[in-house]
């Protein structure tokens, strides 16, 4: 479906970065008015359709929800990411610093 692989990945990118603006109705609507035009395209409805039957018609969540969890995957791989990196960091030795002299007794 179109819709699924050209614009609901241009809907969900970055959604980590400004999820918290989709908290307030206004940001909230515009993805309600994108969503609805291609809904009524899917179901091939009247425009007087409610978005929410649009949605179940159209088999399509809301598109806000699909934000939602988009962006609590992302964070979740982002942690798991930064996890593998900090215990693979630990390992590291530690590099003498300047004007100290080394462990080593032959120096």
């Amino acid at each position: 479906m179109i819709y699924e692989g050209t614009i609901l990945p241009l809907l969900l990118y970055g959604a980590p970065v400004w999820i918290d603006a989709v908290k307030y109705t206004c940001n909230r609507r515009k993805y309600i008015i994108v969503q609805r035009m291609i809904n009524l395209r899917i179901a091939k409805a009247f425009r007087t359709t409610s978005n929410e039957a649009l949605c179940i018609v159209a088999d399509t969540p809301p598109s806000y929800l699909k934000l939602q969890r988009q962006s609590d995957v992302q964070l979740k791989e982002m942690q798991r990411e930064s996890n593998t990196r900090n215990r693979q960091g630990s390992g590291i030795k530690k590099l003498a610093t300047p004007g100290r002299r080394s462990q080593n007794p032959r120096n």
